[in-house]
């Protein structure tokens, strides 16, 4: 909303960012992420910033793993008091993938944007997140927006926005771990 000042219009009042709050409590100058960045890469030597294809080495492993365990559950070749033992390793795994995915579309493991889609496409596959759609909202909305309220889509609600509104609540409660 606009603020009047003498018949003139001022400007926007609108609550202070967290840069702002934080700059006013320290009297230091909260700087974006990327700010950060530039300042340390010259430190850091080139391999910090190299991809590390091995990495790709564990999708088959855990993938081997998976296969194995499913068909050894649908084959009723591993007993039943075992399954949940056998559905945490499924688990374990299948996150495992989750990550490395995301670490192939940040651009930590292979280079190129076919290779990286490729990958990155068989990692997303099981949990039915296309490249695009995961690049979209994760690098580009999560990571632009991180840790602000009502635009990062990974942020956890406060205790106060949790008590304030049944959306977030509901959200917390029944997709947030």
């Amino acid at each position: 909303r606009h603020v009047e000042v003498g018949g003139q219009v001022t400007g926007c009042e609108h609550p202070p960012s967290v840069r702002e709050m934080w700059s006013h409590r320290t009297g230091m100058e909260l700087r974006p992420i990327a700010a950060y960045a530039r300042a340390v890469r010259p430190h850091l030597p080139d391999a910090a910033f190299a991809p590390v294809p091995s990495r790709l080495l564990w999708l088959p492993a855990h993938g081997a793993v998976i296969a194995a365990i499913a068909w050894a559950m649908s084959t009723a070749r591993l007993p039943g008091a075992l399954w949940p033992i056998a559905s945490l390793v499924i688990g374990v795994s299948m996150a495992f993938i989750a990550l490395l995915g995301h670490e192939v579309l940040h651009g930590s493991v292979v280079r190129g944007r076919v290779a990286i889609r490729l990958f990155g496409w068989i990692c997303m596959l099981p949990f039915v997140v296309s490249p695009t759609s995961w690049t979209h909202w994760h690098n580009r909305v999560h990571h632009t927006h991180a840790m602000h309220p009502g635009l990062d889509p990974d942020r956890y609600p406060t205790l106060a926005e949790y008590r304030r509104d049944p959306f977030m609540r509901m959200m917390a409660d029944y997709f947030g771990l």
